[in-house]
């Protein structure tokens, strides 16, 4: 799960995007910073179990998030089909 974080971390390093860090504690923020991650991995080809495994990352760092990424949840789902 620390591979999944730390490419999230990266891609937003890579396109100068905050530190998902500064989002820890606004769940709408998170939610949509993963959401735009995912079509970026997405359209790029990687595994769909990246996402997902990025998703999961972030709830276990975050664990009072939880319950609060649905846009990211929601993307995963769009994706998956």
């Amino acid at each position: 799960m620390e591979a999944a974080w730390l490419s999230f971390v990266a891609w937003t390093v890579r396109f100068k995007l905050p530190d998902p860090e500064t989002f820890s504690h606004n769940s709408e923020a998170m939610s949509n910073l993963l959401a735009a991650y995912l079509e970026f991995a997405y359209g790029a080809g990687k595994p769909f179990s990246q996402g997902k495994m990025a998703v999961l990352a972030v709830q276990d760092r975050y664990r009072h998030l939880r319950k609060s990424l649905q846009a990211a949840w929601d993307t995963l789902t769009t994706l998956e089909n």
